[in-house]
């Protein structure tokens, strides 16, 4: 280790830092004594140093370049002087994008020295060969420490006026590289200004590497570099090193935090020189590229590949990635003989996975062509196969059968496409229960949701699951999904066309559900076919766990917007495995927490169980019983789950009159108005009822705002003018409203007072008049079409009622999550929405309170009774 003595002015004190307890050599030269003279405090720094031993690794043959020291620049920079350097604007781009491409030349020639580095960094962790480690000069004993915080210390000198910042280098000192104990009789002075770069700041110091043939690492400068803990910023003649201190540090900045590599390069560089009076180090393009090598380097060391006989080649797709524990995995967490297990015991043993797309991760087109350093060995899928089945892949636009609005639905071939945009989002395939990103279970969408990317990220998910290539048993397997009503409709057609070794859900039971949140936009007709709620084994899922991840993913997307497609990949992989590994992490306790949760709830929910069934006879369970057992074995049997749906709306009501109308007109029965029939005319007075209702209800409180109130009297006007127009052919159809005001009773009640709103105009329907009104001053037939529209306008409205009320539930739902407390402007605009929703549903109200009024009028003793209650204020 090395030792620091500090004497002068009669007293000694030693210098503490941080220690781990594994041994590692030290990084200087052979003893060298160096003085310091300080003028403030009169004392001397005597420094001895003791050199780092290296251990075997590969020869460079490169590395036998004699290093001049003249340019202060890595080795494929040295590249550059032979491009022609063009002095108009159009040359100084084209120059820049020649010094891309030899950067990425430089990053895919790193490719072939990726296994030597892995081993250093497995080496780097170890304490060394025993022989060449550091001892302790007064037991002779091999060390058990070593210090984590040696060297990078910022130096400062007394001028004679100030402290002035000095490097290292400036002090005489060396450091002798990739040399045992003793002194380097053959080594070679490296580069002038040998850059390092840690957290502490820039450094320029002087090196020497070792050139006895004695240096276990050869003669491979990159090799003697990372035996002292300094990456290499290049493969030949390196100029510039990085710590690995300062690269770990900003791993952990930009997964925690998401600091983007290029605000921590400019932070560290102004720990050096905050001012920027001085010639700033640059190196933006040599850490870009070794993050990207370290971000690799990490993913594949962790998952134990570096001991892999074959080599980091033989690397398996999704091998890399971080798996849940909890998911069933054959062969490594099922019992034996699970395969053979009855139907009612498998749900124990299946994977419910979750699919969902993400257009926050865009991507910009700007022909970026960066080498992939593991395609698919992380949460991608490999991107080469990935594009030649794109390339093949049919158009498969369907239609959408869904009775929603949402935009996933409707959009799915057009969502987020851009001309400037490569990729407009990823899909991402991920555990339901536990939201673990699954190996080889995310790719890039070109336009919109499109199901064919779909299918092949969901299939590669799986597939990566698997413990060997030929092994064709899973468990059986629920997909969730936003869109799953229509995604699933035809998927096993769509399988015919994957490539074979994709075809792997032969034979393997699966079912479908939609997200508990996402399952309410949806139509009636999903709420039960495609319901958590209604299939067995999969206990309290509500899958909704897919869009957590997101918001932890999609702070990233700002940056890695601008990247490379290779390099956004990586990026991208390095925080899903973030993710995957604190889940893993802190699986433990949330399994106990939900454990303990789900013993409390099961005895409750039993007794509360027990008590719904007392209240139905023997009979009448056993049958709904029965029905439950038939529809989950065969989805075409009648649903136990379904609501009552009307059977008659108001637009097949009119369709229905309509025709029956035109059989009337051939069998020759006359028509008494030659513009309005009976069923129009019916049709027309209720539109009118309804104009009344809206104005009533939306014109309370308006009085105060004379811009509102003007509106409001312009829509008067118009319903009057209408309603005028409507009641002229009133007495066609209804003479006792002669009787009732005489001919124009109506015009000159509106124009007589102005007190009367259009609103509070009576119209004098059916409904609206005595028994004996009706029977005498009615025509033929206009009652019952007037109750056969009632019917339907009363199904109409409590149907309208239940959705609009799921609805507003959501809405409330994400007020009190997402935007309470926000801001004034998110709130006001919230609440302003709500308060619009809340109205609509009150107008629903009203029009089923006055349907139901009408009925009552005209069918009093009916069997709808049974069925339309009357609305009470306590059930809305």
């Amino acid at each position: 280790m090395a030792k620091r003595q500090f004497t002068g002015g009669g007293t000694s004190r030693s210098k503490k830092s941080h220690v781990e307890s594994i041994a590692i050599p030290d990084i200087l030269e052979p003893p060298t004594t160096i003085q310091l003279a300080q003028s403030m405090t009169h004392t001397k720094q005597v420094v001895e140093i003791i050199p780092l031993p290296a251990v075997d690794g590969l020869v460079d043959d490169n590395a036998t370049a004699v290093h001049n020291g003249q340019v202060d620049a890595d080795g494929w920079e040295d590249e550059l002087h032979d491009v022609i350097q063009l002095e108009s604007r159009d040359g100084a781009k084209a120059q820049t994008k020649n010094k891309k491409k030899l950067m990425l030349a430089g990053l895919t020639r790193w490719l072939a020295f990726r296994e030597s580095y892995l081993e250093e960094l497995l080496c780097f962790d170890g304490p060394g060969t025993q022989d060449i480690a550091a001892k302790c000069e007064l037991h002779n004993q091999a060390t058990a420490m070593r210090c984590l915080d040696c060297f990078g210390g910022k130096l400062e000198g007394w001028n004679g006026q100030f402290f002035e910042r000095i490097s290292l280098a400036h002090i005489g000192l060396r450091v002798q590289l990739g040399h045992h104990s003793g002194r380097c009789f053959q080594n070679q002075c490296g580069p002038v200004r040998f850059t390092v770069l840690d957290v502490s700041g820039t450094h320029h110091v002087n090196v020497d590497f070792c050139r006895c043939g004695e240096s276990p690492g050869g003669w491979n400068e990159c090799i003697q570099l990372l035996r002292v803990g300094w990456y290499p910023a290049t493969t030949e003649c390196p100029r510039t090193a990085f710590t690995f201190d300062y690269l770990n540090t900003f791993h952990l900045l930009t997964l925690q935090g998401k600091l983007n590599l290029y605000d921590y390069y400019k932070a560290i560089l102004r720990k050096t020189d905050n001012i920027g009076l001085q010639k700033q180090v640059y190196r933006w393009n040599e850490v870009s590229m070794v993050v990207r090598q370290w971000r690799h380097l990490k993913s594949v060391k962790r998952a134990g590949h570096g001991h892999n006989p074959a080599g980091i080649a033989a690397t398996k797709p999704g091998a890399c990635a971080v798996e849940c524990p909890a998911c069933p995995h054959p062969g490594i967490n099922l019992p034996v003989g699970w395969e053979s297990l009855p139907n009612t015991e498998r749900w124990l043993y299946q994977q419910v996975v979750a699919m969902d797309a993400c257009f926050h991760l865009k991507l910009k087109a700007r022909g970026f062509q960066d080498p992939e350093l593991g395609s698919g060995w992380l949460y991608f899928v490999g991107e080469g196969s990935y594009q030649e089945y794109l390339a093949i892949c049919k158009d498969q636009h369907e239609i959408s059968m869904c009775e929603s609005e949402l935009n996933a639905v409707n959009q799915a071939y057009s969502k987020g496409t851009h001309d400037s945009l490569s990729v407009t989002g990823i899909i991402g395939v991920k555990c339901a229960r536990h939201c673990f990103v699954l190996p080889n279970g995310i790719g890039d969408l070109q336009k919109g949701e499109q199901y064919c990317n779909v299918d092949y990220v969901v299939l590669s998910a799986l597939k990566a699951s698997r413990i060997t290539e030929d092994q064709r048993a899973l468990p059986d397997i629920g997909f969730s999904y936003d869109i799953t009503c229509n995604w699933y409709k035809n998927f096993y057609k769509r399988l015919d066309d994957m490539p074979e070794h994709m075809q792997i859900l032969d034979g393997i039971p699966t079912c479908t559900m939609i997200p508990k949140a996402h399952i309410e936009g949806h139509g009636p007709k999903c709420h039960t076919t495609w319901s958590f709620n209604f299939l067995r084994g999969v206990g309290r899922t509500h899958s909704e766990t897919v869009e957590q991840e997101w918001a932890h993913i999609g702070q990233v997307g700002i940056s890695t917007r601008e990247m490379g497609p290779a390099a956004r990949h990586s990026v991208l992989d390095d925080h899903w495995s973030t993710w995957n590994w604190h889940k893993l992490v802190d699986l433990e306790s949330h399994l106990v927490k939900h454990l303990a949760e789900a013993l409390l709830m099961t005895g409750k929910q039993k007794v509360i169980a027990e008590k719904f069934t007392s209240t139905f006879s023997p009979a009448t369970i056993e049958k709904w019983r029965q029905m439950v057992a038939e529809w989950d074995l065969d989805k075409t049997k009648p649903d136990p789950y379904a609501e009552p749906s009307a059977s008659t709306m108001m637009a097949m009501i009119q369709l229905k009159l309509a025709e029956e109308e035109v059989i009337e007109a051939m069998h020759g029965e006359p028509q008494l108005h030659d513009k309005l029939t009976v069923s129009a005319f019916v049709r027309l007075g209720l539109e009118l009822e309804e104009r009344q209702r809206a104005l009533c209800i939306k014109g309370e409180g308006v009085l105060r705002n004379p811009l509102k109130r003007a509106t409001l009297q312009e829509k008067r006007n118009a319903l009057t003018r209408h309603i005028h127009a409507w009641s002229s052919v009133q007495p066609t159809y209804q003479p006792v409203v002669t009787s009732l005001h005489g001919v124009d009773s109506l015009a000159e009640s509106a124009n007589a007072s102005p007190l009367v709103h259009a609103e509070d105009l009576k119209l004098y329907l059916p409904s609206e008049l005595a028994q004996a009104q009706r029977e005498v001053g009615c025509c033929s037939g206009i009652i019952e079409k007037e109750h056969r529209f009632r019917m339907a306008q009363v199904e109409d409205a409590l149907e309208d009622v239940h959705h609009l009320r799921r609805i507003y539930a959501g809405l409330l739902a994400k007020y009190r999550i997402n935007i309470a407390s926000t801001g004034q402007k998110a709130n006001t605009r919230s609440k302003m929405n709500i308060r619009a929703f809340n109205l609509k549903i009150t107008l629903t109200i009203a029009r089923y309170h006055d349907a139901r009024r009408a009925l009552l009028v005209l069918d009093s003793g009916g069997e709808w009774k049974t069925r339309f209650q009357e609305f009470k204020d306590g059930d809305n």
